[in-house]
């Protein structure tokens, strides 16, 4: 009795690792479908917040005379980029019908996946915010040289002809 009971909760247990939690996952996407779209929604807040901070940063550097460094200006571009995808994004899910026969039952593919793309931008805004810390921010511009030739338009002055012509003999 004890082994049957042993192989019975042995099968069991493999059932559900294979079949109800994975299922459970994709199921979360439809439990969690509102919850997912205000938390991308938030998130791009923060990280638009986040932006503005390292904008202003970028305009004080400026002013000093440094430059930027290619760091700064690729996470600008990109926060850029996932802000303006995220808010594209939520403009399109709320013009979206989520919902079918004049909402008497909701489209649960729709929602699925809505909730699924919301989680995954979710994931890349987390990761653009984490990244604010700059090992560098700035440079030192090269200096700038004020008045000097280049070499190849300097001729050779030699004193002692151009003195002859003033000497007295």
């Amino acid at each position: 009795m004890d082994r049957l009971t042993a192989i019975v909760s042995g099968i069991a247990g493999n059932i559900v690792e294979y079949t109800i939690e994975p299922v459970g996952g994709q199921m979360s996407y439809l439990v969690h479908h509102k919850s997912n779209l205000q938390n991308l929604e938030s998130q791009v807040d923060n990280l638009g917040a986040a932006r503005e901070r390292v904008q202003h940063t970028v305009i004080e550097v400026k002013r000093k005379g440094k430059t930027v460094d290619i760091d700064v200006e690729k996470w600008l571009t990109r926060v850029d980029q996932i802000t303006g995808e995220a808010n594209k994004f939520l403009k399109d899910e709320s013009q979206a019908k989520t919902q079918c026969l004049h909402g008497l039952c909701p489209t649960l593919i729709r929602r699925y996946q809505l909730s699924k793309k919301s989680r995954k931008l979710v994931q890349v805004v987390l990761q653009l915010h984490a990244n604010t810390e700059f090992p560098r921010f700035s440079y030192n511009a090269p200096h700038k040289r004020c008045g000097a030739y280049p070499q190849k338009r300097i001729k050779d002055f030699n004193c002692e002809e151009n003195r002859g012509g003033t000497k007295k003999s």
